[in-house]
């Protein structure tokens, strides 16, 4: 799906199941400032947030910072939003196959594959 159409199929709830949106190095704060990213998310996360898909508990969003500046350990930002869920701050360590069973759980099927160690 087009990044021109997300607002529209936001307001319509007509978003997928799953999916990503990957901003360009601009809006990603690879290649321009944070106010830019910060910008970007602000043009686009308040039409999802309001939008039938998640108010309804159907639609989980991840933001997640893909990298850090190296002098934190490599500890990233990562914001798990769902209508269903109460704001909490978590120190355990989050991993990709911990997101991956958030993303089942939240539409509620199985993890193809269960990793050894899952946090």
């Amino acid at each position: 799906m087009p990044l021109s159409s997300l607002a529209a199929d936001a307001r319509n709830g007509t978003l997928p199941n799953v999916g990503t949106v990957i901003p360009n190095l601009c809006h990603d704060a690879h290649d321009c400032s944070l106010s830019v990213a910060d910008g970007w998310l602000a043009a686009h996360l308040p039409t999802i947030l309001t939008g039938p898909d998640f108010t309804s508990g159907r639609l989980a969003v991840v933001v997640t910072a893909d990298s850090d500046n190296r002098s934190s350990g490599n500890k990233v930002l990562t914001v798990v939003m769902h209508a269903g869920t109460a704001p909490k701050v978590v120190s355990r360590r989050l991993t990709h196959y911990s997101l991956t069973h958030y993303y089942a759980q939240v539409l509620f099927r199985r993890c193809a594959r269960q990793p050894a160690h899952r946090t």
